[in-house]
């Protein structure tokens, strides 16, 4: 397994080797950034701590600077968007709303544009250059710390193929020889958590994961083992971070599911109904409650509008937020269900 510690170390150094001899190395030393003696410490990524403070100030100031080509290129498209600015609050919980405003997304929309024509070398070849290193750290690598500090499995394993090209790219082939396999042992790991635990002697056990697709899993191989050997286990499913972070009963859930299969299914293996799953096609499952409600909700909205079809709009005074739909990005999408997607019984105390 390869350590996080020493993947962004390989990646500081993989950045070393992208900047060496571009004659901003001797810039930081100038600035008094970087000490002379240090300089070949920070371009093999050797020193972790500095690594990390010195790429993030350098991608920064670049892309200060980006951005400013692209308020020099525009001049007249940013008045709306600095009038919003100049009303910023202090507070930082206050200033997050800001960014739903859609003078701010569509500025934000436009520097991304900006950004890609830019790596696209539409800008000049040392554009692009700067560019690609201002994406390689302030959007790989910080989603990758992100990932780290969340424990977000699914983000980690759709980041890293990234990582192992730049790995490659730039002459740590021990890196993206291993990262490759240890990435293929990673996207297996929740067969493999299913796998022992399913072997494991009686007791409780709690499953730390961030994954939701380790749930499905455990409830498919838990589910098909008798009822005899899986009621000597309790397994709980430990998901979320900070106020989200819940702990799931799966044995609750695999208790709640037989019962389904065995009353709407009763041909099934009453023993072990849940062995019976891929000869059953589940869509044939009747609708719960509140999905019902929603989807009659719909159907009243349409049978409303046709009942009026002689009017000049027969919608008028209709709000179809009130039959079952929401409102996203000005689209209407239907609404599946009200609460929680699941039940609180299924929770257990953590």
């Amino acid at each position: 397994m390869l350590g996080n510690f020493h993947i962004e170390l390989a990646f500081f150094g993989a950045m070393g080797t992208f900047i060496y001899e571009s004659g901003i190395e001797f810039i930081l030393t100038k600035a008094d950034i970087l000490a002379e003696g240090s300089m070949m410490g920070f371009i093999k990524g050797k020193f972790y701590n500095r690594c990390t403070r010195i790429h993030e100030l350098l991608a920064n100031v670049l892309e200060r600077k980006l951005y400013q080509r692209l308020l020099i290129e525009s001049p007249d498209r940013h008045d709306d968007f600095e009038q919003v600015m100049s009303t910023v609050p202090s507070d930082p919980s206050l200033a997050e709303g800001l960014l739903s405003n859609p003078v701010v997304s569509t500025h934000i929309q436009m520097y991304d544009e900006f950004s890609q024509t830019a790596l696209e070398g539409n800008l000049g070849m040392t554009a692009q250059f700067w560019a690609t290193y201002i994406y390689l750290i302030n959007r790989l690598h910080r989603d990758l710390q992100k990932c780290i500090k969340t424990n977000d499995v699914s983000g980690y394993i759709e980041i890293f193929p990234m990582m192992l090209a730049v790995f490659f790219a730039l002459n740590r082939p021990n890196y993206a020889r291993w990262g490759t396999l240890f990435l293929q042992k990673l996207t297996d790991a929740d067969t493999l958590i299913a796998f022992h635990i399913a072997n494991l002697l009686p007791g409780n056990v709690v499953v730390r994961a961030s994954d939701t697709d380790v749930l499905i899993i455990l409830i498919g191989v838990i589910g098909q083992q008798r009822r005899e050997v899986r009621s000597m286990r309790n397994i709980i499913l430990d998901c979320g971070m900070a106020n989200s972070r819940r702990y799931i009963n799966v044995m609750n859930i695999i208790t709640v599911l037989e019962e389904l299969f065995i009353l709407h299914f009763p041909f099934c293996i009453q023993d072990n109904p849940l062995s019976n799953i891929k000869r059953i096609d589940c869509a044939i499952l009747p609708s719960s409650r509140r999905t019902l409600e929603m989807k009659v909700r719909r159907s009243h909205y349409v049978t409303l509008v046709w009942k009026r079809a002689m009017l000049a709009c027969p919608s008028d005074g209709l709000s179809p937020t009130d039959y079952g739909w929401s409102v996203d990005d000005n689209l209407l999408k239907p609404t599946w269900f009200e609460g929680p997607p699941i039940p609180t019984t299924l929770f257990t105390g953590g």
